[in-house]
């Protein structure tokens, strides 16, 4: 959460993303979904 403001910033303009996961823990995934749910 105290990151959040900077990571806005460092992405901020940015034409896409790349999201990296572990293909075989299914909680990486949905952890990703919650992170990004937000922005």
């Amino acid at each position: 959460e105290r990151f959040r403001t900077i990571t806005s910033a460092y992405y901020k303009g940015a034409h896409g993303i790349i999201m990296v996961y572990d293909l075989t823990s299914d909680q990486s995934f949905r952890d990703i979904q919650e992170f990004w749910a937000g922005e």
